[in-house]
């Protein structure tokens, strides 16, 4: 993680635009460094997130992969502070970069062999999300949800809180 005072980034159409106080996050892919998500820190900044290289696909990177050691299962959530919060709770997860999981994720969680399990944001968008990917999972792993508050992410919960969300998961059946 780093933070930029003045970041100069390329357009997808060709040319250059400037950001500024952003925070760089880097997304590794089997130790290589492909790309980086520039996340805005003021409100009143536009975007909110920007992937860069411009061309990067965000919907085929499980972010942070790389680093699930964990044998058994792996934790699913939208975004990369989501990951971190459940890291410094002591669980392996990784984000799709948004409330949706797509054919290529599918794939790469599927290869992993683990059991899934959801935590999507507590909101509507988190909760569609969470009942498609369940539905597409469906009978090609073992599947747990994690049910958040109303309105709630893992990226704003304490560890210990997301220890007691984790212990209180529920078997999809």
């Amino acid at each position: 993680l780093q933070y930029a005072k003045e970041i100069t980034l390329e357009k997808k159409e060709g040319g250059t635009f400037k950001l500024y106080e952003r925070l760089v996050i880097p997304i590794y892919i089997n130790k290589i460094r492909v790309g980086a998500s520039i996340r805005k820190i003021r409100k009143k900044d536009n975007p909110k997130w920007f992937h860069t290289p411009p061309n990067i696909e965000t919907g085929s990177i499980l972010y942070n992969l790389d680093n699930c050691v964990n044998d058994e299962n792996i934790i699913v959530c939208e975004g990369m502070f989501d990951v971190w919060s459940w890291y410094e709770a002591g669980f392996d997860a990784v984000c799709t970069f948004g409330a949706h999981l797509t054919e290529e994720q599918y794939r790469m969680l599927l290869r992993t062999g683990k059991d899934i399990i959801w935590c999507y944001d507590g909101d509507d968008e988190g909760l569609k999300a969470t009942k498609k990917a369940i539905q597409m999972m469906k009978y090609k792993t073992n599947q747990w949800v994690i049910h958040l508050p109303e309105g709630a992410d893992p990226g704003n919960c304490t560890p210990t809180q997301l220890r007691t969300l984790y212990r209180e998961k529920e078997r999809i059946l």
